[in-house]
């Protein structure tokens, strides 16, 4: 990694802080590619806590998304949901509907990304103004 790479990485909740710390511990880190990730990593969802107020029953990206005005194209989704899919993908004999339920899982994770983005987007401005 260069000096142009030290850009943020903004994601929602602790849960890729952690898998890049199991991913170092079961591989290694020998560049220091996921330590510099490590230092670069912005949770949006503490910052969200700290300085918004939104009528909804929880901070969920799900439920920030909704209230932000992001649509997602699917309509089953969610994190239990990706892991199910992945499971029917891993077992089924068809290669077909295996390429499907994968496809399925991208779009959602795609979607993940496009929803952080929104949200983040949606901070911003109010925080411009």
């Amino acid at each position: 990694m260069n000096e142009d790479s030290d850009i943020p990485w903004v994601h929602w909740s602790p849960y890729e802080r952690t898998y890049v710390r199991k991913y170092v511990e079961r591989f290694g880190d020998p560049a220091g590619v996921a330590a510099r990730l490590q230092e670069h990593l912005v949770d949006l969802l503490p910052l969200a806590k700290d300085v918004l107020i939104l009528p909804i029953p929880s901070y969920s990206l799900k439920a920030v998304e909704e209230y932000v005005g992001f649509k997602r194209g699917q309509d089953a989704f969610g994190g239990d949901w990706s892991i199910a899919r992945y499971i029917e993908a891993v077992e089924s004999g068809d290669l077909e509907e295996r390429m499907q339920l994968l496809d399925e899982i991208c779009t959602y994770n795609r979607e993940d990304l496009e929803a952080t983005w929104a949200v983040l987007q949606w901070m911003l401005a109010r925080t411009a103004a």
